[in-house]
């Protein structure tokens, strides 16, 4: 079963023990740089499959301050990582419907999340697609790896 739970410091080493492959850290961030990237507007949050922490993301509150494609009304979803141990059964799938479920209930002030991911990461834009994500048809081209697609998916 999994489970969205917000990060608290007693589960640092776990987050620190998540590993992913090397061709997916120039698309999301280290478990080091997710753990030091918090604030009043940065949430942290942890997928958790039974006790074990097998992923993480940020909600970022403030994404339409720093992101024109995104509204008042929206969120955005950063850093979504998933151990690689975990990776190709589906569970990323399982993981961002989860994600959106707790989304809409814990911020129901919100009517969208948005995201941007990169062009050529072909299985992550699977993945948000088979999740109802919607291409905007805008690309974000300020990305530290290129062209990113920009995502949305509705929270009502």
């Amino acid at each position: 079963m999994l489970a969205v739970e917000r990060f608290s410091d007693i589960y640092s080493a776990d987050v620190l023990r998540i590993s992913l492959p090397p061709d997916q850290l120039q698309y999301v961030c280290t478990p080091e740089s997710f753990i030091s990237d918090r604030s009043d507007t940065t949430h942290l949050y942890l997928i958790k499959m039974g006790d074990e922490i097998i992923g993480f993301f940020k909600v970022d509150l403030a994404y339409s301050t720093s992101y024109s494609f995104c509204p008042e009304d929206g969120l955005g979803l950063r850093a979504f990582a998933i151990d690689m141990a975990c990776q190709g059964r589906g569970i990323g799938v399982l993981s961002v419907n989860s994600i959106v479920d707790y989304l809409a209930k814990a911020y129901s002030n919100y009517a969208t999340v948005y995201l941007t991911v990169n062009c050529n990461n072909l299985k992550a834009i699977r993945c948000y697609k088979k999740c109802d994500f919607l291409d905007t048809g805008d690309l974000y081209l300020g990305g530290t790896a290129g062209p990113q697609h920009v995502l949305r998916r509705s929270l009502r």
